[in-house]
């Protein structure tokens, strides 16, 4: 990789000009109080990743009497690789000795890539071998027709593994602070941990008429967290034991799957063979979203006070959505208008390291409560969105046959802003 080899002592050689004694600093220039890089500095880090998915899937269908017995088995595997260097790391002018390779090591994150950024299969030297998570599905469900009724009944059984070590202690986990490769190191982590759900869906659809429909949907679900939330390499684990609290970008290896119950309530109505309505109203809870925990350590373990995701948050979403349709010859009008309220104990899984690190285990002074849910940085209470389309026929003029015109309009309104005590770092 072309790249380890760069040295920016070399690229002030090549400009013909002193570095000042310092090789390490950037190429730049002060011009009216603005900085300018100049060509051949490096200013950033370098990071690249690579996910694949198998999915092998089976599914039968069985029409009996007024009931369709539906049941399949869905097996899904991954692979995950990642590699970031710090630009800090590219300045280093010789990676070949043990000592130095040490420091740089701490500068890389890496599974699925050795330190040099070559794709590894298995566990080698300082870097861990890819992540791989796992799941395995079995559903069966029973569809019944009963007069104007459709009743759909089932169970989903799910097992997955989310592929991240992890710790079988959080009060003292296993950490080499040389991260020495060693045939005992796979040995101190739990990777076979495999999390098991029942979950159970209902639905109900109602043709009351020729103009209204009726939909009803009640389920559970459970989904893999996002995984560059969980997976860290052998060296990130550097940040997190030996930097303890004050690292400020957690990771969870012992996050679980998260669980949800969801409702969903929809009625069609159908004016005329021009005018369509639909109203819809849901609702999703969830009380295992991811949030920073704050572990204080044996006092006899290797690492220090650390901070980490688990599952200990809350989420909740409601709100209703219209939808409104005018489809006739020449002339097509969408729109559609959707107000949601979403509360929950934290934005996104880091956002209450602040209130850890200024006020430790005072939480009434949290920006982010635990025991209490505020309004998301990310919700939007307000969205509407309006298509029209007006289209020419081939009887029209020349100039206008077969043509159409299109207007787009977007409104959001509602998002939510959060003040907070102060920056971290």
């Amino acid at each position: 990789m072309i790249f380890l080899n760069y040295s920016e002592e070399q690229a002030y050689t090549n400009l013909g000009i002193s570095s000042g004694g310092n090789p390490w600093s950037y190429l730049s220039s002060e011009i009216h109080a603005f900085d300018f890089v100049w060509n051949n500095a490096l200013i950033t880090d370098y990071e690249k990743r690579e996910e694949n998915r198998f999915t092998l899937s089976l599914n039968l269908t069985k029409k009996w009497n007024s009931n369709r017995i539906k049941g399949g088995i869905q097996f899904e595997e991954g692979k995950h690789r990642y590699y970031k260097i710090s630009v800090e790391a590219l300045k280093a002018e010789n990676t070949r000795e043990y000592l130095e390779r040490y420091y740089w090591s701490n500068l890389v994150e890496n599974y699925g890539y050795n330190l040099y950024g070559e794709k590894i299969q298995e566990d080698v030297g300082l870097s861990d071998k890819p992540k791989s998570p796992r799941s395995t599905q079995f559903y069966l469900e029973d569809e019944v027709i009963f007069d104007q009724s459709i009743f759909t009944f089932g169970l989903n059984y799910i097992s997955m593994n989310t592929g991240a070590y992890r710790d079988k202690n959080l009060v003292y986990p296993y950490w080499d602070r040389g991260a020495h490769p060693n045939s005992t190191y796979i040995n101190k982590y739990e990777t076979d941990r495999y999390h098991s759900y029942l979950l159970p869906h209902f639905s109900w659809q109602f043709k009351q008429n020729e103009r209204f429909d009726h939909k009803l949907k009640i389920f559970k679900s459970a989904t893999l967290p996002k995984l560059s939330d969980v997976y860290l390499g052998r060296t990130h684990k550097h940040r997190i034991y030996d930097g303890g609290w004050f690292y400020a970008f957690p990771k969870g290896p012992n996050a679980n799957p998260v669980e949800s119950s969801n409702i969903y309530l929809q009625t069609d109505y159908k004016y005329s063979s021009t005018l369509r309505l639909q109203f819809a109203v849901f609702h999703r809870k969830s009380e295992t979203w991811l949030q920073t925990a704050h572990i204080e350590t044996d006092t006899l373990g290797p690492a220090s006070n650390y901070m980490t995701l688990l599952n200990n948050g809350e989420n909740q979403g409601q709100g209703f959505e219209l939808n409104f349709q005018i489809n006739k010859p020449g002339v097509k009008f969408l729109a559609n208008y959707t107000y949601s309220h979403t509360t929950g104990t934290a934005s996104y899984p880091n956002s209450n390291v602040q209130d850890i690190a200024l006020f430790g285990n005072d939480t009434q002074r949290y920006d982010f409560n635990p025991d209490k849910r505020n309004l998301l940085e990310f919700n939007q209470a307000h969205r509407l969105n309006a298509w029209l389309t007006m289209q020419a026929d081939k009887n029209a003029a020349f100039a206008l046959r077969n043509s159409s015109l299109t207007f787009l309009y977007h409104f959001n309104s509602g998002h939510t802003f959060k003040q907070y005590h102060g920056s971290f770092g």
